[in-house]
């Protein structure tokens, strides 16, 4: 399932995936919606489904987030990892 999440008043194309345990914004995404992103401490490794497809998660943000469907608005301030995810610009898990 995709939709758009608005961030900062820009809309980010959205994956919903039931199957992830993360929430992450592409880095091209955060500096575009001046996301005020953050070094972490201790990296994580990302392991995706694919034999070979891992990267480092080393920044984080804190960032507040709406959802407009036709019957409501859900707005949110959750962590997201800064990861390298393609076609969309937010992943959520």
């Amino acid at each position: 399932l995709s939709a758009f999440v608005e961030f900062n008043g820009l809309q980010a194309f959205a994956l919903f995936d039931s199957g992830s345990t993360a929430d992450t914004i592409s880095p091209d995404f955060a500096h575009i919606a001046k996301l005020k992103m953050y070094q972490l401490e201790n990296p994580v490794t990302l392991q995706l489904g694919t034999k070979g497809s891992r990267s480092k998660i080393n920044y984080g943000c804190t960032a507040s987030y709406q959802f407009k469907s036709s019957k409501e608005t859900i707005k949110s301030k959750e962590y997201f990892d800064i990861a390298n995810i393609d076609h969309y610009d937010e992943g959520i898990g």
